[in-house]
């Protein structure tokens, strides 16, 4: 089972890493609102930590009206408490427990409960 919660976690993260997970994909959803007439958006890739995005909106004279960067440190964390979860699963009754306890926090990280 280690091998599979190692094989979760590297899936886990490179699927993070890429934007696979990334929840605020629709630019109105990632960027700050802004009340402004005209404006763009611009989406820049950061490189540290893996799967950061910064938005910037732009108004009509190239001025910077807001920015906000999207860390997924929430994704990360999910992915971690899965392996987790697999990587304890064996056929015991408090290993069992162990690995669903450890899959539902997953669960309520993901979806943002805690």
């Amino acid at each position: 089972m280690r091998l599979v919660a190692m094989v979760v976690l590297v899936a886990g993260f490179l699927l993070v890493w890429t934007g696979w997970t990334e929840h605020g994909a629709v630019p109105e959803r990632a960027c700050p609102t802004v009340e402004a007439p005209e404006y763009s958006y611009s989406f820049e890739t950061r490189w540290w930590p893996p799967g950061t995005r910064e938005c910037v909106v732009l108004g009509p004279d190239g001025e910077m009206l807001a920015a906000n960067t999207y860390r997924p440190w929430r994704d990360y964390v999910a992915v971690l408490l899965l392996a987790l979860a697999v990587a304890v699963l064996r056929l015991r009754p408090w290993r069992v427990l162990a690995s669903l306890a450890l899959a539902v926090a997953a669960g309520a990280v993901w979806f943002g409960v805690v």
